[in-house]
């Protein structure tokens, strides 16, 4: 995996118009739609740790820290093996059969925290996965997150393998994330900046994030921009709408195209 690189939103944005005569298919547009599609499903995995590993209060020190995140896991997910060890928690959720879920979906494999530094400022928590999976992904990989005073936001620095509907892809990404409705909580969803970038039987992806809304049980985002370039140097707006409960509406744009997908719950993508 590369190393780690912050992308801006104004370099991609530069990128676009420069591409902007390049022409786009209509196939090549529903393909960065299905790849954007598995690299949200395998978000959620990443989303779902970040989440159970929330409950601290900045400036408890490392110890505290550590147990007060293995408490929180064990009142959650209280089917799983915890181990707590030096300000490291370790959460072994077994396997998909067994039925320990969180909310609401079921998982397995091992999640590891290691809280590396708890200030007045801020808390950071190296996050680990070791066949992390639900049904349809898995993920294996590190993340260094970082929560802000008050928690009111967090940045999350990641390099992962992951695997979707049996596809391989190897990432890495630079994100800020905050609640989408700080009432419901992670349930409401988050918004999400920054950049991500993975590579797939397809070649090299890149993308700039630009406010994008994702609930997890969604395959793809409901609100927002992303602008990806693709394996060809080919840059396209990423744009999507929420049609129905179960359908979101995703447009791509280059070079003066459009072409608008249907990204159904279940994962299927249909051309309007």
């Amino acid at each position: 995996m590369r190393r780690l690189t912050r992308v801006t939103l104004a370099w991609a944005l530069g990128a676009s118009l420069g591409a902007a005569c390049v022409p786009l298919t209509q196939e090549e547009a529903k393909v960065a739609v299905e790849e954007v599609k598995l690299a949200t499903e395998a978000g959620e995995l990443v989303g779902a740790t970040v989440e159970l590993s929330t409950d601290f209060t900045i400036g408890e020190g490392i110890e505290r820290a550590a147990q007060t995140l293995a408490d929180f896991a064990e009142s959650q997910v209280p089917c799983s093996t915890i181990t707590v060890s030096s300000g490291r928690v370790s959460v072994d959720f077994g396997e998909l059969g067994d039925g320990c879920r969180f909310q609401g979906r079921t998982y397995a494999g091992t999640v590891t925290w290691t809280v590396e530094s708890a200030t007045p400022d801020a808390i950071v928590v190296r996050h680990e996965w070791t066949g992390f999976r639900n049904e349809r992904a898995q993920v294996d990989g590190a993340a260094t997150v970082t929560w802000d005073l008050g928690a009111t936001t967090r940045q999350v620095v990641y390099e992962a393998d992951w695997i979707v509907d049996g596809r391989s892809f190897s990432g890495d990404g630079d994100v800020t994330q905050s609640l989408l409705d700080p009432g419901a909580g992670i349930a409401g969803g988050i918004v999400i900046d920054g950049r991500r970038g993975w590579t797939s039987e397809t070649g090299r992806w890149d993308l700039a994030i630009d406010s994008v809304g994702v609930r997890w049980e969604d395959p793809v985002p409901e609100s927002g921009r992303y602008l990806l370039t693709t394996p060809q140097d080919k840059t396209l707006s990423l744009s999507f709408r929420r049609s129905d409960a179960n359908t979101i509406e995703a447009t791509a744009r280059s070079g003066g195209r459009t072409f608008t997908f249907l990204v159904h719950r279940l994962g299927f993508v249909t051309s309007t």
